[in-house]
């Protein structure tokens, strides 16, 4: 397409005006965060966090929400921070679904982040294998959120 291609002036390659617009444009696009976990009280303070570190995100309260919610955003959330233990479909099942909704879009992979309290080896193995990028203990500290971020 027209903005990805290159201006050429004398021996120097510079990208249009265009282009570089179009890029911050997509990289902006994908600056969302999508929060699942079940419990009232670790949804509120994962929502007073993100608020206060600026980021756009929605709060959801089952795997099957945070499937739901990522297939209707597709492209627009990079990251995922997802509660393992939940009710009806758990985190594992949620990331293999939101993976492989990916896969079939053709959808760069969002960065999934498994939450949990239980952090022994099997946990973070299973989560790992699951899709998982990295497991952090919940509810989370406000600097590795904004690390995340």
């Amino acid at each position: 397409s027209d903005v990805y291609k290159r201006q050429v002036h004398g021996d120097k390659n510079l990208y249009s005006q265009n282009f570089i617009s179009q890029a911050r444009k997509q990289i902006m696009q994908r600056k969302f965060t999508l929060a699942c976990d079940d419990d009232k009280f670790c949804q509120k303070s994962l929502q007073i966090m993100l608020k206060s570190l600026g980021a756009e995100f929605e709060v959801v309260g089952s795997g099957e929400d945070a499937v739901s919610a990522y297939s209707k955003n597709a492209g627009k959330i990079s990251l995922v921070l997802m509660d393992i233990n939940l009710p009806g479909i758990s985190g594992y099942d949620a990331t293999k679904a939101i993976r492989k909704f990916e896969a079939s879009q053709g959808i760069t992979p969002a960065n999934i982040i498994g939450l949990t309290g239980d952090n022994d080896q099997d946990t973070i193995n299973a989560a790992l294998a699951s899709g998982m990028n990295k497991v952090i203990s919940k509810p989370p500290k406000k600097d590795v959120l904004a690390s995340l971020l």
